[in-house]
């Protein structure tokens, strides 16, 4: 068993030195977690055969998640796109960190992946970060506490729990950017993944990929994954949200509400089993499309569709698009949200 082992993580981009914290299970399931970005930086889970297998992309320290952005770490203030980088709350005009083209991409240049984190309490099990994003930080209003916390359960479970509040009515929409490969990831790629996804319907992006705030029904399309499929079977479709997303880059409207499973990711050779529960409404399935070649933690070479994201959130660009589930936190409210990542493994091998 692991017990809070802290080790260096280098130094983040303004030379604070940053550190990684283990948590774990009685089972053996760890994960390695820093301070900077809230990065989960290794998640071992053991395979059909008790091996154990690290099922996330990673770096060896803080400096090349920086570079790299996004890889593993937390998300806000706002997760995923808000359109040219601006919205309108209670008639006033907000204008964002444009970091994507003309829009806003995961909160900004400098948004809770590129900040250190305080400690709050550290446990064998858990890790409670927090942070105090200031009034106007890369245009957001409001000053606001966000805290999140890792726990890793005797049933093995990663969960992960959000909480915020400001004091100015504001946005918040939070998601952690892991990118999965249940064989390991230093794997070739994702193949022979099977993924199940409870939804119905999918929101639409144009061609800058973001969200057109068009919401189609998956029937008879490459998004219908209620059955569960192999991720690779139509990721090369015509289908002009494909071509559009390069592969797969959309939101997913999540069926049921409350804390509930909405999806699950299997791979046969290795047995492990992902189920996926969230109290969000929405889920970006991203197959890393276009990635350029880089060197991940244990010499891996990440050079795209080697990994999936599975990113739990409220719509993106919902700040403009008034149909979709409001992102709106009141300066009077709490916001809360859980994810969990709930992992088992299977002998017998599933068909596609």
């Amino acid at each position: 068993m692991i017990l809070n082992i802290k080790q260096p993580f280098g130094k983040c981009p303004d030379g604070e030195e940053v550190y990684t914290y283990t948590i774990s299970n009685s089972n053996g399931m760890n994960a390695k977690i820093s301070n900077f970005g809230g990065i989960i930086q290794s998640l071992n889970v053991a395979d059909k055969k008790g091996k154990i297998v690290d099922i996330v992309q990673g770096f060896e320290t803080a400096n090349d998640y920086h570079n790299d952005k996004f890889i593993g770490v937390v998300i806000g203030r706002y997760a995923n796109a808000i359109k040219n980088g601006g919205f309108r709350l209670k008639g006033k005009k907000y204008k964002l960190d444009t970091n994507y083209g003309n829009h806003c991409m995961h909160g900004g240049e400098n948004g809770f992946h590129n900040i250190v984190w305080n400690i709050r309490s550290l446990s064998e099990n858990a890790l409670h970060l927090y942070y105090y994003s200031p009034d106007g930080e890369e245009g957001f209003p409001g000053n606001m506490y966000v805290g999140i916390t890792y726990k890793i359960t005797e049933d093995n479970a990663m969960e992960l729990s959000y909480e915020a509040a400001s004091d100015k009515d504001t946005i918040a929409n939070f998601t952690h950017h892991s990118y999965f490969n249940l064989c390991g990831h230093k794997s070739n790629g994702f193949a022979e993944h099977i993924l199940k996804i409870d939804a119905d319907y999918f929101t639409e992006i144009d061609e800058e990929e973001v969200t057109t705030g068009v919401v189609a029904k998956v029937d008879n399309t490459p998004f219908d994954f209620r059955k569960g499929k192999s991720i690779t079977r139509d990721i090369n479709d015509e289908n002009a949200q494909i071509k559009a997303g390069k592969g797969y880059d959309h939101n997913f409207v999540l069926n049921g509400e409350g804390f509930r499973k909405v999806a699950e990711l299997y791979h046969p050779e290795t047995g492990i089993k992902m189920d996926v529960k969230t109290t969000m409404p929405g889920m970006q399935l991203y197959s890393d499309n276009n990635r350029s070649s880089v060197i991940g933690k244990d010499r891996a070479v990440y050079d795209g569709r080697k990994a999936i994201c599975l990113e739990t959130q409220g719509f993106p660009d919902a700040p403009n698009k008034p149909h979709f589930p409001s992102t709106v936190l009141k300066k009077t409210g709490h916001y809360y949200s859980k994810t969990a990542y709930v992992y088992s493994t299977h002998k017998k091998k599933r068909k596609v």
